[in-house]
């Protein structure tokens, strides 16, 4: 059994890890608003520094003050060189102002050590601000120690600043309860930032109840790290309802990510219209995670237009998930050519699933060659869709082997198509043992696929793994699966289901499927129930069905109905049901409609009606001539009776030898009185 780590135990490490973050970046702004203090430098003017100053008069003449003041006009003028003898003559003579303005100067100049030494002097005569500068001087150095030492003495002098800067110390040597000392001394103070630091170290000391105060107090004052931190804290505690505040007022302080967090809370709350107005906010203050939050809102409202706007944004803003959206939202507009370009964006910034939408568009306009490159980095990535994609780049390039690799990759991921297109091009490539697992898995996942699918498998040799194929396409209502199920089970002499599947496919209206029906319920006999399936084909202009039903009529003694399908599949074309309309015509005493159908299904190429126009020629006295050419046509078009025929013709015109051959033919098609004739 598998240890599992308490709910309290998950809880203090997260908000572990959150203070961990707050307190780096809490150091951070700390460092930056607590800049060492003194008088600002000015960009200098080329003459500035060498021009007359007129406090030096009086410091010439030995006072001291006027020496502090001197080198504050030259630092004044960005002359930080130039203001440190002034300076130091005034530090040498014990003016700890001017030892705190000289290690300005000295920092300016980058003499480091030198201006950390100032400071100390300075900050051991009583100057606080000497103190926290220098203490910020070896903070930003790395000399940790020497920092603490410095704003302990700072802080001692109750100066708020070097407090905070002891504290800062302190939270980064993990000395959190100290650091709660210092920073409670100055939030006390009225420090906002002290506050939220002591906040930081009463929550790493798991003070919550302590931590909630101070975060509040200084999230009071407007402090928008506090309250980004008290609402944090709130939320790691179960209590989310109260966070709302604390992010609001974050948010009004203008802190734009806290703006993106509270509408972020808003919408679990399902607040989305007030979570819109939040996004927004974060959106315009160059939040490009907020922008594409807020897209996705309006477009959920049904505002696509201005979802594209803010997608737009966000993607300009860097966040290549909007780029992503924003390509798809035009390519699903079919603004094709105008997706491109968010979606190159996207692909840049190393969105696989943008590279795919750049590819697939790129496909689409027939662009293949482009379309490889960001396919393949999509594929690279493990996008499933990508490798798919690449897949279907490399086949049409010809490369199917590597083709075969991607469609693999694809289908070990699980994508349907992918697995779809592997099976295809293996059983294209011959490889139909291969194909078989591939096919099975894109059919078992999707029954649109399994018609093809069982094509493939079928003519891969998968007899029965097409018929399951089939089988789940025709039960998901495809008829021309039936069909093929049809067809395959009779190949596999399993008539009755078969028959079955006919049925299915005819119900859903395949001609083919009726047709199909119709001959296996003739061959077993049973006609009744063929007929009905012959006519619903013809109905649905079905010649082969057609003709089938006129004969089966013709057979059944019912040559008056028999006319009309044979008419109908005669007048679409079929030589065959011309004759067979034919046969039907001279049945009910109609010759001449009789011999216009037989002349029409001989002109066709259909031989028997060419026979039979031969026969009623010599049954009118019509000469061997005139018999011949008919006969002749017949046994071209390799109608046994035609043959016979011809081969008598030719014996009373004294043409043995071709009479021979004649009835040679009619034999081997099968006419046995032939075979009598045309001997061995």
């Amino acid at each position: 059994m598998h240890i599992i780590e308490s709910r309290g135990g998950r809880d203090r490490a997260e908000r572990r890890a959150r203070t961990d973050i707050l307190a780096v970046a809490w150091l951070l702004a700390c460092t930056a608003s607590c800049a060492p203090a003194g008088p600002a430098v000015q960009t200098p003017t080329a003459p500035a520094c060498t021009d007359p100053v007129a406090e030096q008069f009086g410091c010439d003449n030995g006072d001291m003050a006027w020496c502090r003041r001197a080198g504050d006009v030259l630092r004044e003028r960005g002359c930080p060189a130039e203001s440190e003898p002034p300076y130091r003559k005034a530090c040498d003579s014990g003016n700890v102002g001017a030892c705190a303005s000289l290690g300005l100067s000295l920092a300016d100049l980058g003499r480091q050590q030198e201006a950390a030494d100032m400071y100390e002097r300075a900050c051991m005569g009583g100057e606080m601000i000497a103190c926290r500068n220098g203490g910020l001087l070896c903070m930003a150095n790395g000399f940790m120690d020497r920092a603490a030492v410095a704003f302990r003495r700072g802080c001692t002098q109750a100066d708020p600043g070097s407090c905070r800067g002891l504290g800062g110390v302190l939270v980064q040597q993990n000395l959190f309860q100290d650091a709660l000392t210092a920073y409670t001394k100055a939030c006390d103070a009225n420090d906002l930032p002290s506050c939220t630091g002591a906040g930081i170290a009463a929550e790493r000391l798991a003070q919550t109840d302590q931590a909630i105060i101070f975060y509040g107090r200084a999230c009071d004052g407007r402090d928008a790290p506090a309250c980004v931190a008290l609402a944090a804290l709130l939320r790691g505690l179960g209590r989310t309802a109260e966070a709302e505040q604390p992010l609001l007022r974050a948010c009004d302080a203008g802190d734009r990510a806290a703006c993106e967090d509270f509408g972020r809370f808003l919408v679990t709350a399902g607040r989305t219209d007030e979570a819109q107005r939040a996004f927004n906010i974060a959106c315009n203050g160059n939040r490009a995670t907020a922008c594409t939050v807020l897209a996705e809102l309006l477009r959920a409202a049904g505002k696509d237009a201005d979802a594209n706007v803010a997608y737009q944004r966000g993607c300009d803003g860097g966040d290549p998930a909007a780029c992503t959206a924003l390509g798809t939202a035009l390519q699903t507009r079919g603004l094709g050519t105008e997706a491109l370009e968010p979606y190159r964006r996207g692909c840049e910034a190393g969105d696989a699933t943008a590279c795919y939408g750049l590819g697939a568009a790129l496909l689409r306009a027939e662009l293949r060659d482009e379309a490889y490159d960001p396919l393949r980095r999509s594929c690279e990535a493990g996008l499933a869709e990508g490798c798919w994609g690449l897949g279907s780049v490399l086949q049409g390039q010809g490369k199917k082997d590597e083709a075969v690799a991607a469609f693999r990759k694809s289908c070990d991921a699980n994508l349907n198509a992918g697995c779809y297109g592997l099976g295809m091009l293996l059983a294209e490539l011959g490889r139909g043992d291969e194909a078989r697992d591939p096919l099975n898995r894109s059919c078992a996942t999707d029954a649109t696929l399994c018609l093809s699918a069982g094509v493939s498998l079928e003519g891969a040799g998968q007899a029965e793994d097409a018929v399951t194929a089939y089988r789940k396409a025709c039960d998901a209502g495809d008829a021309a699966a039936c069909t093929r199920l049809g067809a395959a089970l009779s190949t596999l002499g399993r008539a009755d289901e078969a028959l079955v599947a006919f049925g299915q496919g005819c119900e859903r209206n395949d001609v083919v499927s009726c047709t199909n029906g119709g001959i296996l319920l003739q061959t077993a006999g049973r006609n009744d129930e063929a007929e009905p399936m012959y006519r619903k084909a013809c109905d649905g202009n079905e010649l082969t069905a057609c003709s089938a039903l006129a004969a089966l009529l013709w057979t059944r003694g019912r040559a008056g109905d028999a006319e009309a399908p044979y008419r109908k599949a005669c007048e679409a074309g079929s030589a065959p049901a011309c004759g067979g309309l034919g046969l039907v015509l001279e049945a009910v005493g109609r010759r001449s409609d009789s011999e216009a159908a037989m002349r029409r299904a001989c002109d066709g190429g259909y031989g028997a009606g060419c026979t039979a126009l031969g026969l009623a020629a010599r049954a009118a006295g019509g000469g061997a001539d005139q018999a011949l050419a008919l006969f002749q046509q017949a046994c071209d078009g390799n109608d046994p009776a035609g043959c016979r025929n011809l081969g008598a013709v030719l014996l009373e015109l004294n043409r043995g030898p071709e009479a021979q051959a004649a009835y040679r033919k009619a034999c081997d098609g099968g006419d046995s009185a032939a075979c009598a004739v045309a001997g061995p």
